[in-house]
């Protein structure tokens, strides 16, 4: 889910870039997400120029990591406005499923078909055509499982080691650390939008964690480990759209995350 640790901390903060500006467009509350340095925004030139600073962008094309990252946090943002979905929030359900050619997708689909793999911009029509007109809940379920096949379909595809699938893990706890961060203050929602995308996140990369296939003890140990971890953050979300206190802290998804970038290095 292998690159040098520091690169992969630079792709992911690239990665929460794009995939705040998406979700921009769907509310008026907008977080500035995070660059290299944490204190800038990525400008918008530098990345269609593939530039930042003068350091190359990850190639999504060639790049393991920063790919599982980016598929990793395009369906943890869809799998939080299926869950709302299903739990009759339709509105806030929308702010998550945005067209296939938005910021969010747009810029992994000439990596797809450079690895010789389907884009799945019909399944993502599906989905959004479904949500936009107001379908049951069953349909809109069904139309996500449509794109999440399509999905792990793409994942299991690239052939990546226990340790980028690791690493791309840790790179999407990165994401929904600041995507907590700026969603609760003083352990009360207030950027409900940031903290369901933070949720979203945090239970595909649980997912994922499961399907990872070891061929080592190492490997075991540092994938158990890293599903220990994951799972022992359950308790920082009381539900999508919770009105009392969440008692969260950010810190503890931004350490997990280096657990598991730790687990991941230990493996050579």
């Amino acid at each position: 889910m292998k690159i040098l640790i520091a690169v992969t901390h630079w792709a992911t903060a690239f990665v929460a870039a794009a995939i705040l500006t998406a979700c921009g467009d769907a509310r008026q509350t907008v977080s500035q997400a995070p660059t290299p340095s944490s204190t800038e925004q990525v400008p918008k030139a530098a990345a269609q120029e593939n530039v930042n600073d003068g350091q190359p962008l990850p190639d999504l094309a060639t790049d393991n990591v920063a790919f599982l990252v980016r598929l990793g946090l395009v369906r943890g943002h869809l799998h939080a406005g299926n869950a709302l979905y299903q739990q009759d929030e339709t509105e806030m359900a929308a702010t998550h499923m945005k067209h296939p050619r938005d910021e969010l997708y747009a810029g992994l689909v000439p990596a797809i078909e450079a690895r010789g793999m389907q884009p799945f911009d019909a399944e993502l029509t599906a989905l959004a055509e479904a949500v936009e007109t107001g379908a049951d809940a069953e349909r809109v379920a069904q139309a996500w499982d449509g794109v999440e096949e399509a999905i792990v379909s793409i994942e299991q595809g690239i052939d990546a080691s226990p340790r980028e699938e690791l690493q791309a893990i840790a790179g999407m706890l990165d994401t929904a650390a600041e995507e907590y961060r700026a969603g609760v203050f003083d352990a009360m929602v207030k950027d409900v939008h940031e903290y369901q995308d933070s949720w979203g996140f945090q239970q595909i990369a649980l997912a994922r964690v499961g399907r990872i296939e070891t061929t080592s003890e190492n490997e075991r140990s540092a994938k158990a480990e890293a599903a220990v971890t994951l799972s022992s953050l359950d308790d920082l979300w009381t539900g999508l759209n919770p009105a009392n206190r969440v008692g969260g802290d950010a810190d503890r998804i931004a350490a997990a995350a280096d657990r598991i970038r730790s687990a991941a290095s230990d493996l050579g």
